[in-house]
């Protein structure tokens, strides 16, 4: 039921395999969009946005989240906690609504890579990522960092921020600065 504590829950055990994959979905208005323990999560084309707490809560295995959109959660975009997480062609947007959490956060053995991704915090004095360095990579990925000072809200960057649309390409800056290329082996939809 939409405001109830979990939009889709997946708990696995121990000496099985235990897998979710979600293609095309659209997870909104709980108070954990994803929560899962123990199972192996491939999310792909898939947004999760305006849930209450968590859009993503991944306790161990692994979490592929591919060509997607994490936004305006309450609290972390992506909580991974021993987990292997990789994030493909993802937006990770405006998360944190309630302060002091992060778009995407490491906890515990986690380890893995964003690559061609956006990731931006809501607030200025905020921290985006939250992942130790030696321990998770960032490759073509946008950061706060590169687009300091270009902007003044996520609103003037995306029309439509569930779907990670762009507002007006030709002047936005996240394609100014050209950071995520397609090379082969990308998705064809991001």
């Amino acid at each position: 039921a939409l405001g109830g504590a979990t939009g889709i829950d997946c708990q696995g055990a121990s000496g099985q395999v235990t897998e979710l994959w979600l293609d095309d979905v659209e997870i909104e208005l709980f108070e954990t969009g994803v929560r899962t323990d123990a199972c192996t999560v491939s999310l792909r084309r898939v947004s999760i946005h305006d849930n209450s707490a968590v859009g993503v809560d991944v306790t161990g295995r692994s979490v592929l989240l591919d060509s997607s959109v994490v936004a305006r959660n309450g609290g972390e975009g992506v909580r991974a906690d021993g987990t292997s997480a990789i994030l493909r062609y993802s937006t990770l947007l405006d998360n944190d609504q309630a302060g002091g959490t992060f778009d995407i956060e490491c906890v515990g053995t986690t380890q893995g890579r964003a690559e061609g991704c956006v990731i931006l915090h809501p607030n200025a004095l905020g921290i985006s990522i939250a992942c130790s360095n030696d321990a998770f990579f960032l490759e073509r990925t946008l950061t706060d960092d590169e687009l300091r000072d270009l902007y003044g809200s996520i609103g003037e960057l995306f029309s439509d921020i569930p779907t990670g649309a762009l507002r007006d390409p030709d002047a936005n800056p996240i394609i100014e600065l050209g950071m995520v290329p397609w090379e082969f082996g990308d998705p064809y939809f991001d």
